[in-house]
């Protein structure tokens, strides 16, 4: 392994090279190999046959893109490979191989750490909505017969299951009817009882021993269990399920539980998962005991102060008149860098500077001229200096007559995120340079190494049919020449670790600059006999003779 190939060998990046016309795999580095990409084995062999196991070339292939661009120009894509679960970012380009033979070289960078870091980022958000809308939809509407089947195909669309559905506990018959719920069409139609379960559960599980939840993933249960009676088929004895169900408690005792579940089907539950069935748990014990408590408070309020110390993201809600806070939550609180006494009975121009108060107050009249909730982004100076950046929503609540009787604002600091995906971005944007330029050297250094390999071959031909000794002569010394040119041009490969190391060193030397210029014109005057082209150097008389700098720099 020559010197330049052991740099590409141990790069950083996925390299393999492949015949631009056969698809012959020419070359594998260490990273692609340890991807599992590529094996020893696979060199010399089609990359569609090792990759995707064809007979002929994949009708995606970046050479047929490739072609399109001017030499030496690279093509970028992103994609996913199945069988490591990675993301890539590829680089490819058209370089010239051993023997100016036409190759392909293609870079990879694993970029999969941002990405999950970005699909959990959305999912949280999603999640977080889906929290804000399902709460205004309770504070609006606080009958839960109204409220719950929508509340429920919500939550089962976004969990991606397929059942949603509460249990009511029957004392006198000792059973848990069916309440409320949400079913997939295709779990309907099934014969599976949806409607009666054995009383033991609560029992057994929420009361003797007081479980806060009960969940499982992929699980074969017994057709003796109690607590998944309800869902188990009416034919066989076991069963694929994935659940999680959470007892209802109404003053202190329990009052039925409410399940998600995924039943003949395994699914794999989130972190995000739990801590969203909590908060929707909140949101059903609050409604249920209203409604059994059958008082007749302001539903709004009650359900606010139920659900918003549950909530990650801070909550408040003003008199849309007066523009007065009346309440929050404590991730509000925390978010302004004030506590609730200094807050509530205040309006925004008693607690923020003026510009920042005109600003609010502008937002509070923008969502209350609209039956939309209003979503905005903007910084925001907390009371003890620090600027963060907010993400906000704000819904007005009304009355049966359409007057507006609340503001609720909804607020997230995302100052992390928005940090996170500017140094994602940045470091993305460097990847990507750092393969550019690697492509480019790696371009011009196959050009360069081919001017004296030409050289040498051209010489060992005339030197090889020559009759006399001074011709053959003449042929070896234009060899050495080209030979130590070489030498020169792999040292300068070499030299790109340092360069990247910070620790490369220019050579202050003495040199005679005419001799540096016929030892060029040697190497290049080959290829000019082929094409029987004059070649010409011209030199200015008023340079030295001896000059002082790095021959072999100026020589490259």
């Amino acid at each position: 392994m020559t010197g330049w190939e052991e740099l590409l060998y141990y790069m950083d990046e996925s390299l393999y090279i492949s015949d631009m016309e056969t698809d012959e795999l020419l070359f594998l580095n260490k990273k692609v190999k340890e991807r599992g990409m590529f094996s020893d084995e696979s060199l010399g062999k089609p990359c569609y046959e090792v990759l995707m196991g064809r007979e002929s070339r994949c009708e995606f292939c970046p050479k047929y893109s490739i072609h399109e661009y001017p030499d030496h120009e690279n093509i970028s894509w992103s994609s996913f490979y199945k069988r490591t679960g990675s993301y890539l970012r590829n680089s490819g380009i058209q370089i010239s191989w051993k023997g100016g033979r036409k190759a392909y070289a293609q870079f990879s960078v694993d970029v999969t750490q941002f990405k999950k870091a970005e699909e959990d980022a959305k999912y949280q958000l999603m999640q977080q909505e889906l929290i804000a809308r399902i709460s205004a939809d309770f504070v609006q509407n606080p009958r839960v017969e109204q409220t719950f089947p929508n509340a429920l195909q919500q939550l089962g669309e976004f969990l991606d299951i397929n059942i949603a559905a509460i249990y009511q506990y029957d004392a006198r018959k000792d059973s848990f009817k069916y309440f409320h719920g949400w079913f997939q069409e295709e779990i309907i139609g099934l014969k599976v009882d949806l409607f009666q379960i054995p009383g033991d559960m609560a029992r057994r599980y929420f009361i003797s021993e007081d479980q806060d939840y009960l969940q499982a993933e992929e699980a074969d249960m017994p057709r003796e269990e109690f607590l998944f009676e309800a869902y188990k088929p009416k034919t066989g004895d076991v069963f694929k399920y994935s659940i999680i169900s959470v007892p209802i408690v109404i003053k202190g005792a329990v009052w039925g539980f409410w399940a998600v579940a995924n039943v003949f089907s395994h699914h794999q539950w989130k972190p995000q998962d739990m801590d969203f069935v909590r908060i929707f748990s909140g949101l059903v014990d609050t409604a249920l005991g209203r409604e059994i408590a059958e008082q007749n408070l302001d539903m709004s309020e009650q359900m606010l102060s139920t659900v918003i110390n549950g909530l990650t993201n801070a909550v408040y809600w003003k008199n849309p008149e007066t523009g007065v806070f009346e309440g929050g939550n404590n991730a509000f609180w925390e978010l302004i860098s004030k506590p609730k006494e200094d807050v509530v009975g205040r309006t925004d121009f008693d607690i923020y500077s003026r510009a920042s108060a005109e600003a609010f107050t502008a937002t509070d009249q923008q969502a209350l001229a609209t039956e939309e909730p209003l979503e905005y982004e903007q910084e925001l100076v907390t009371y003890s200096g620090e600027t963060i950046i907010v993400k906000s929503s704000k819904t007005v609540v009304r009355n049966a007559e359409g007057k507006p009787i609340r503001l609720i604002g909804f607020s997230e600091d995302i100052t992390k995120r928005r940090l996170l995906e500017r140094e994602q971005q940045e470091t993305l944007i460097r990847l990507e340079e750092a393969s550019r330029a690697k492509s480019d050297f790696l371009a011009r250094m196959s050009h360069e190494i081919r001017t004296p390999m030409n050289a040498i071959l051209g010489m060992t031909k005339i030197g090889l049919d020559a009759e006399s000794n001074e011709k053959k002569q003449y042929s070896l010394e234009k060899i050495e020449t080209a030979s130590k040119h070489l030498l020169e041009l792999i040292n300068q490969i070499l030299d790109m670790a340092k360069i990247e190391a910070n620790k490369l060193e220019l050579v202050e030397a003495e040199f005679i600059f005419l001799q540096m210029v016929n030892n060029i014109i040697s190497i290049m005057s080959v290829r000019a006999d082929e094409k029987t082209q004059n070649l010409s150097v011209f030199v200015d008389e008023n340079i030295p003779v001896w000059v002082i700098g790095d021959e072999l720099r100026i020589s490259q």
